[in-house]
């Protein structure tokens, strides 16, 4: 039985790309290059964007001369991201890694994980498995919501569960999927928990807002770790 994250995104990756083709996540314009920026800052060689949809990061991240990879667990996307540009893209969830599958690839000087990470405990899993796939001190970048988008939403500030992820996009989209929404607390357990360091936060702000974005986590293996 597939996946309900997964059957979401099957069932909406046309109207995900058509979305993304015609700009319609204003947003965007501010985590698109927070998130570019910050992995340039930090200059890792090979990186795989993992949760890559339609591939505008791996192919951002190319086009600045990093060896870039892309995956993704969703087969309509992958062959979108493969269409619009030369990197290696190849199909692979996150269910598969934390069951053992090797990463194809590897190693990597950094993974990016750009607003793909829905589940709670499959979260940590998913981080603690990806360490083994990244050289000695190998880089995560994850950007997320910004944890106050839900005292934002005018609801308590608390981990807890989203029911649509889809909710307040453009277009038709069905089947909607829960996700898990996480406070600073929970985001430092979780990283704790999965073996990895936190070595700074960015955190991108509107021109016409009060409050961030999103948040950027960069992350490191701790420095024991010998996976």
């Amino acid at each position: 039985m597939k996946n309900q994250v997964i059957n979401s995104w099957d069932i909406n990756a046309k109207e995900w790309i058509n979305l993304i083709e015609n700009e319609g996540i204003l947003s965007r314009k501010v985590t698109n290059p927070a998130i570019l920026d910050t992995i340039v800052k930090y200059s890792p060689d090979k990186i795989l964007d993992f949760g890559c949809g339609e591939g505008w990061l791996t192919r951002s991240l190319a086009a600045k001369g990093f060896k870039a990879y892309g995956a993704d667990a969703i087969a309509a996307l992958v062959s979108y991201a493969q269409e619009k540009g030369s990197e290696k893209y190849f199909q692979l969830s996150y269910q598969e890694v934390i069951s053992g599958v090797a990463i194809p690839f590897a190693p990597f000087d950094a993974m990016v994980f750009n607003f793909c990470l829905y589940e709670k405990e499959e979260t940590v899993a998913l981080l603690n498995q990806v360490r083994a796939s990244l050289r000695k001190h190998g880089l995560v970048f994850i950007q997320t919501l910004h944890p106050f988008a839900m005292v934002k939403s005018g609801l308590p500030y608390k981990s807890t569960w989203m029911d649509d992820a889809w909710k307040g996009l453009k277009g038709g989209f069905k089947a909607p999927h829960r996700w898990y929404f996480r406070t600073f607390e929970s985001w430092l357990e979780d990283f704790k928990a999965s073996g990895l360091q936190l070595l700074s936060m960015v955190e991108p702000m509107p021109t016409d807002d009060l409050l961030p974005t999103s948040v950027i986590f960069v992350l490191n293996k701790n420095s024991n770790d010998e996976r």
